[in-house]
């Protein structure tokens, strides 16, 4: 299995960019390179999955790895049953290294056979939000395709922020004529395979993995069946009730069933202390000096840059919570990581987004808060100690944040003595 993990921490967030959508609903197309032909047949999808109310379908992933005079192939089966308006089972077959998910509608629990974990959250409220967990490893992203089809607009999600969308032509596959389109979404590039005529199911996706082993003598592919597909067929209530695995440990949040299988990171041993202080400008030449907010504010930093993909994916969701505590003294500042002002600046305008940001051009700050990989966020307390450290880009981002701000408003402290 040395191919699969070399793979897994090559892939890691690249695939999840692929389906994941953050909170603030998906990007507007491009007119100008999407193919009539390929809107007509995914508007005809789009309008076929509104109609249904419930669907059910078996989903299998195939990975084949080439390389190093080595090779690995694995497989993800699930069974999947979908219920408008959240609730969401979703759960393995014979593989382990996916996760199941089953939401009742008020609770969702989510397991990882690998793990021998499992945690029992409230259920988000639509479908969509619900299989951005599958993001918990970039195998596990690509069953968050369901979740888009069954989104509100499933054509805005599907074509949300695509370069290029381009029509392949119709081809025979299990002996019914598909129409094969392409699209090239946030730099990754898929094949989509959508039944022709009244039942225009998506049942086949093949994403391109060049670029990732680019220079590298590693080879993969991969393909994403859609099987079994039924539509607006009565689901029994047991198939969303969730009976926990005798072997399995329950943990008490998604990010705790995790933690524990992770290595310590330097930023960690910041927490509990008092948070390194210094002074930056923001994109129009102000100074920012975080000791200003020390006794009155919590503040949130977040180091990030316009080129990080994950980065990209979590600002409109810190931004959106951290406004929403903003009349209770939460301050946010997204910490730039080496870029100019201008490079901000028309980030900015092109995200719509309106933050306050600090420029950290020689990475002082992030060395000063121990800065091995983008995004990471740290939370400050009001005493001016660091009370929590998040890396990386996870599903359950804003109900984690939102529920240790409203903690740490309340003045109950996150980190452990």
């Amino acid at each position: 299995m040395r191919l699969l993990t070399r793979f897994i921490c090559v892939m890691l967030y690249v695939c999840c960019a692929v389906f994941a959508q953050d909170d603030i609903g998906p990007k507007a197309p491009s007119a100008a390179n999407i193919q009539p032909k390929v809107k007509e047949v995914i508007d005809a999808m789009s309008a076929f999955y509104k109609g249904l109310q419930t669907v059910t379908c078996s989903f299998d992933l195939d990975l084949s790895m080439v390389g190093e005079g080595d090779s690995d192939a694995v497989s993800l089966d699930c069974k999947v049953a979908v219920e408008r308006p959240n609730k969401v089972s979703i759960v393995q077959g014979e593989s382990e290294l996916g996760i199941d998910l089953v939401s009742d509608g008020t609770n969702l629990a989510i397991h990882i056979p690998q793990l021998k974990k499992y945690t029992v959250i409230g259920a988000p409220a639509d479908i969509q939000e619900t299989f951005q967990y599958c993001a918990v490893n970039s195998i596990t992203s690509f069953t968050g395709i369901i979740g888009e089809l069954m989104s509100p607009d499933p054509a805005a999600s599907l074509l949300g922020g695509a370069a290029d969308a381009s029509y392949i032509g119709l081809e025979d596959l299990n002996n019914l004529k598909h129409h094969r389109i392409r699209l090239d979404r946030d730099n990754s590039i898929m094949d989509m395979w959508i039944a022709d005529g009244d039942k225009p199911y998506l049942t086949k996706v093949v994403p391109d993995l060049s670029k990732e082993t680019a220079g590298s003598p590693m080879k993969i592919s991969m393909e994403v069946k859609l099987s079994d597909w039924s539509g607006n067929v009565p689901i029994a209530p047991e198939r969303f009730a969730f009976t926990p695995p005798g072997e399995s440990e329950k943990e008490e949040s998604f990010e705790a069933m995790l933690a524990g299988n992770s290595e310590p990171r330097p930023a960690d041993e910041l927490v509990g202390k008092p948070a390194p202080a210094f002074q930056l400008k923001d994109i129009d030449g102000k100074i920012i000096d975080l000791a200003a907010y020390a006794g009155k504010n919590i503040v949130v930093l977040d180091f990030w840059a316009t080129w990080c993909g994950p980065c990209v994916q979590a600002m409109p969701i810190l931004s959106e919570v951290t406004a929403s505590f903003k009349e209770k003294g939460v301050v946010f500042i997204a910490v730039n990581q080496g870029e100019t002002a201008e490079e901000v600046k028309t980030f900015l305008k092109d995200n719509q987004l309106a933050i306050t940001v600090a420029l950290d051009e020689n990475h002082a700050v992030g060395e000063q808060y121990k800065v091995t990989g983008i995004p990471q966020t740290v939370l400050i307390g009001k005493d001016g100690s660091v009370q929590a450290v998040h890396i990386g880009v996870s599903p359950a981002l804003k109900s984690e944040l939102t529920k240790e701000l409203a903690e740490l408003v309340e003045g109950r402290a996150l980190a452990k003595s």
